[in-house]
């Protein structure tokens, strides 16, 4: 019996390097995403929605803050993110904000290395895919709402993923 030849045979990869390459990749992510500080107009109005619910205790349904709108109906759906955003700026500042959201990204990006990882990527590879997306996303970066989707998002993805090809 002839073997058939290996299509595509990769050297075994140094697993210092891909732990090196690793750590240096989520530094660059940190330095990365605090570099965004500034430049979202909504900011403050989630601050400030953040107090109004944690004063008042009640999600408000009418606009309270507009000067043209004050009084249109208004469904703030991301009261959460305003309450945890309030808080963290209570507890640290605005810095706390940064820091939260700057590891919200690194772990998000740990998480889509761990499981292409768990597919046995090349860990090379791995790190310019991620790299790309990162630099995608740089209009993303900012302290939102949407930093949880994608926390929460990754998650999901991993835990169905490896519970359905992987881990089961």
């Amino acid at each position: 019996m002839k073997k058939s030849p290996k299509l595509l045979s990769l050297p075994k990869e140094n697993s210092y390097f891909i732990y090196g390459l690793l750590i240096t990749f989520e530094v660059f992510v940190f330095i990365f995403s605090s570099y965004k500080v500034t430049g979202d107009d909504d900011f403050f109005w989630h601050l400030a929605t953040g107090r109004y619910i944690v004063e008042n205790k009640i999600v408000p349904d009418r606009d309270i803050f507009g000067y043209v709108t004050e009084g249109n109906d208004w469904i703030p759906f991301e009261w959460g993110w305003d309450v945890l955003t309030y808080g963290l700026y209570n507890l640290g500042g605005y810095n706390l904000i940064l820091l939260f959201r700057s590891l919200s990204f690194v772990f998000v990006f740990f998480l889509l290395f761990a499981l292409l990882r768990k597919f046995k990527v090349n860990a090379t590879l791995i790190f310019v895919v991620l790299t790309t997306l990162l630099f995608a996303i740089i209009d993303r970066l900012s302290p939102r709402p949407h930093v949880l989707s994608y926390v929460f998002f990754i998650t999901i993805i991993y835990i169905f993923t490896c519970f359905k090809y992987l881990d089961r």
